[in-house]
């Protein structure tokens, strides 16, 4: 094989658009990575760029119809970010449309060079990588694209392109296993490594690491501290995962659900005794407070004892119609996609009702909670639930792709950011599968004349900066009627000096640090910017200068800030709250709904008619009258309207939406020998 690797559209006018996925970060931060690989093996590296006359003569007719100037020769926006800048001796091709083979130079390059392997990553997935890949195909290349360093803003279309292009021979890896393919081992610190870290837990046991791909893990409290490192799942221990659960899936749906709820309860037993160790990873890898990290354990309990109590008893068929009976069948395996921030109780609280409804699960945890992940396992295991019922295969996104589209899963439950949920949704709705989805919330409280500011102001700091506003049911825009506008700045800004900010080991800290140095940057530039378009920084808006060793950032309140700007329209995840004022109910309500989430709202009043108002007109899942914003019951359906949620909603009763499906049955009118499990049937009529 002599490969070539070829960059297409790695530019600032492409990358800059926000509806890019995955989010540029992580692409260039997979392109960076990929350049090394190649680099490291010697292998030629070229660059497709787009370059457009200054006349605009040479824009694509769509550009010219909607009056866009796309990398124009010279301008910034044609340039490429440090991390895909062309080094020199590095060869580009230029085009003004999506193929890159319209350079006929590139062709004659690739021939010179006796190129048999067209390695391929950019943008877009759907439009010029595609193009460029055909273009290749047709003159005979074999075609590798690599999976992990392509983006799209059009989700739907990258999906059949990615079906469409495998269907053909083109080949879709990912940078580790492009790295397996090559002659020379890659060497890689941190990302590739030898070392046997466990990237899968199959049929009881737990697998050491095939590819080579590792995530370093640091703790967020102290950055220059390796936690450790975590190993990805290949494709063949994701394969074995899902078929070890298939299996036990078969075998654990045949016990009743009163046996399925004793399995659930010693495994909530042997949780809680885990409590101290659970609180200690939590605190330690994603640096959650310590009082917060023993209420999450607490809520992980509650709701695997509310799956216990909902679902305890549900096996068997109820009388519908005459000579009809009705039961809800689990789905098979489901696939569990779970998030850092409440890396415990969002994983128990999909795990649970999976397992009580007769459902297998393969759980793809966040790579920074893997402590968290084990212990879960260890007492998984100390209750002896049958081997395969639960696997875990550790990675990135991209991991959580290749298990939606196993053909084996039969849905997919997941909590992430709008951008990875889209991807899944499009995995799943090609492949036909139940999707359930929490997708994050720009929670807005709106507070009204007749409340006093002081009164409220702690809980809406607690609300906004509680583990550095790393919770999807943070308060983020705060709208305050004119009347109380000055009240209310005054009040808050004085809550949230007071705020404990420090190490998440101390049980008074309430703002502990960002999950990540990247996180924190993120934050930085995402305040500093709207201060720049004139936003007005209250408080906050730098590093704590005695913290300088993590990851924290100070609580910032912001103001003067026009809501459609991105830090008013956009979930920063991080310590920062808008402070923004209205003059009506009206106007209040249209800059709850001014944003793409819909999760929670809040409205703080007395008055009947603003409330009337606020619950008729409110694009949300969840709306608290004087109630601070986070914060869920265990047993309430909990969902996001809009961008913020997909699917029946978590907890309680509610989880039987997605976990099982209703089966009819025709023709029986005695009680019935399922499974060898004599199973009466009970005389109520269907509840619908």
């Amino acid at each position: 094989m002599k490969p070539a690797l070829l960059l297409i559209d790695l530019q600032y006018d492409y990358l800059n658009r926000p509806e890019l996925a995955p989010p540029v970060p992580v692409l260039l931060l997979k392109v960076a990575q990929l350049l090394t690989v190649c680099r490291a093996q010697g292998l030629p590296i070229l660059h497709a760029h787009t370059r457009i006359n200054h006349d605009g003569m040479t824009r694509m007719a769509h550009l010219k119809h909607n009056n866009i100037w796309w990398c124009v020769d010279g301008t910034p926006g044609a340039a490429s970010p440090p991390e895909a800048e062309p080094l020199p001796g590095e060869a580009v091709f230029f085009k003004q449309g999506f193929n890159a083979f319209v350079d006929p130079e590139l062709h004659a390059h690739l021939a010179q060079h006796k190129t048999d392997t067209l390695i391929v990553a950019g943008v877009h997935l759907h439009a010029c990588v595609r193009e460029t890949v055909l273009a290749a195909y047709q003159v005979g290349l074999r075609v590798l694209v690599i999976d992990d360093a392509v983006a799209s803003y059009d989700l739907l279309h990258a999906e059949i392109t990615r079906e469409y292009l495998s269907a053909r021979s083109i080949e879709f890896l990912t940078i580790v296993e492009l790295s397996n393919h090559l002659e020379k081992p890659a060497v890689l610190p941190v990302v590739f490594s030898n070392d046997a870290e466990p990237a899968a837990f199959v049929n009881g046991r737990w697998l050491a690491g095939e590819t080579g791909a590792q995530w370093e893990r640091r703790n967020p409290a102290c950055w220059d501290k390796r936690l450790d490192v975590v190993s990805a799942a290949s494709s063949k221990q994701i394969d074995a995962a899902v078929a070890a659960a298939a299996r036990s899936q078969r075998r654990w749906v045949e016990n009743s659900a009163e046996v399925r709820a004793e399995y659930l309860s010693r495994f909530a037993i042997a949780l809680a005794a885990r409590t101290d160790l659970l609180v200690q990873a939590m605190v330690t890898e994603v640096g959650k407070p310590l009082a917060e990290a023993r209420n999450e354990v607490a809520r992980a309990v509650k709701l695997l004892h509310s799956a216990i109590h909902s679902f305890g008893n549900t096996s068997g068929w109820i009388d519908c119609a005459e000579g009809v009976r009705v039961r809800r069948a689990p789905l098979g395996v489901v696939a569990a996609v779970t998030p850092f921030n409440h890396p415990l109780a969002i994983a128990i609280g999909k795990l649970g009702p999976a397992l009580a409804l007769g459902n297998a699960v393969v759980w793809k945890p966040a790579p920074q909670a893997i402590m968290t992940t084990r212990l879960v396992i260890a007492a998984l295991r100390e209750v002896n639930l049958p081997d395969g019922l639960v696997g875990v295969v550790f990675g990135d996104g991209h991991t959580a792709q290749q298990l939606a589209r196993h053909p084996q899963i039969a849905a997919v439950t997941v909590t992430a950011s709008i951008s990875a949920g889209r991807q899944l949704a499009l995995i799943c709705g090609a492949g036909l599968k139940s999707l359930q989805a929490e997708l994050g919330g720009n929670n807005a409280v709106v507070v009204m004349e007749d409340i006093d500011p002081t009164s409220i102001a702690r809980d809406l700091a607690i609300s906004a900066f509680g583990f550095a506003g790393q919770r999807c049911t943070a308060g983020r825009r705060i709208l305050v009627e004119r009347a109380n506008f000055a009240a209310m700045l005054t009040a808050l800004t004085e809550e949230t000096a007071k705020l404990c900010v420090g190490e998440p080991g101390d049980i008074d800290t309430t703002v502990g640090p960002l999950i990540s140095r990247t996180q924190q940057q993120a934050v930085a530039r995402a305040v500093l910017s709207a201060h720049h378009a004139g936003a007005r920084i209250l408080c906050g808006g730098t590093v704590p200068a005695d913290l300088t060793h993590g990851c924290w950032y100070v609580p910032t309140l912001v103001t003067d800030i026009a809501p459609e700007s991105p830090l008013f329209r956009e979930e920063t995840f991080g310590p920062v709250a808008v402070v923004h004022p209205f003059t009506t109910i009206e106007e209040a309500i249209s800059l709850v709904n001014a944003v793409p989430h819909g999760l929670v709202a809040t409205l703080y009043s007395h008055h009947a008619a603003a409330q009337r108002h606020f619950l008729t007109a409110i694009e949300a899942g969840v709306l608290k009258l004087n109630k601070i914003p986070t914060g869920v019951h265990h047993e309430v359906p909990f969902s996001g309207w809009k961008a913020s949620g997909i699917g029946p909603p978590e907890h309680g009763r509610w989880d039987e939406e997605f976990y099982t499906r209703a089966q009819a049955l025709y023709g029986f009118t005695r009680p019935i020998d399922v499974f060898n499990l004599k199973v009466m049937i009970p005389t109520a009529h269907c509840s619908g």
